[in-house]
């Protein structure tokens, strides 16, 4: 009687000390298990992966661009990668100046996970072999954002082959369509400038008139 007693009391010991750790040490963030809280930023992301931060960099080109809609604005990603990468991440910190949460984000491609609200969003791709765009919307008119305050970065698992770059056949023939023009606009201008001349004629001989309307001598 006393042993099973005594059991009840450490169960219900273990059991209290298990509650008690869990209130007093608060979830500590780690990014590399992406187990979300509200105290990681980008910095901290950047601290820790730097090496293969500036890695990625070298190999993936990322452009922002801001677009006015009224009252609202549309914020651009543009991802070029030089090499085919593989388990992409890509971090997008959003200034509070900007939006107070991600509640106030219209996302038109959902990210992959919320870091956090602070805001601090990440997007993955199992593979990037061509240039993507991303976008998102904010409730805030351009004149009333910085955009210095934007901040992103990426980082790949691994790095395959170098893309060959691709010429952009409407360009491409845009530009032919102009240099023909250019030319034909050249010829013409030179032609007025430089008319042809005709030979001079020979007056020595005698020139040969022909009526065939005149009635015949007799």
């Amino acid at each position: 009687m006393k042993i099973k007693i005594f059991s009840y009391i450490l169960v219900l010991f273990l059991l209290g000390c298990f509650v008690f750790a869990q209130e007093i040490n608060p979830l500590v963030y780690d990014y590399r298990r992406e187990v979300p809280t509200d105290t990681i930023t980008l910095d901290n992301i950047v601290n820790e992966n730097l090496d293969q931060i500036l890695k990625t960099k070298e190999n993936l080109k990322i452009e922002r661009a801001f677009i006015a809609k009224g009252k609202k604005t549309e914020v651009k990603l543009k991802l070029t990668p030089s090499a085919v990468l593989t388990n992409v991440k890509l971090y997008e910190e959003v200034p509070k100046s900007a939006v107070k949460s991600t509640d106030e984000i219209k996302f038109k491609a959902e990210p992959t996970k919320i870091i956090n609200k602070d805001p601090l969003i990440m997007w993955n791709f199992e593979e990037l072999n061509k240039a993507k765009e991303i976008s998102y919307e904010i409730n805030k008119s351009l004149e009333d954002i910085n955009k210095e305050e934007f901040r992103s970065a990426a980082i790949a698992d691994n790095f395959g082959e170098k893309l060959s770059p691709k010429k952009n056949l409407k360009l491409l023939l845009t530009l032919s369509s102009t240099l023909v023009v250019i030319i034909f606009v050249l010829l013409f201008f030179i032609r007025l400038r430089f008319p042809t001349e005709k030979p001079p004629q020979d007056y020595s001989q005698p020139r040969q008139y022909t009526n065939y309307n005149r009635p015949p001598f007799r």
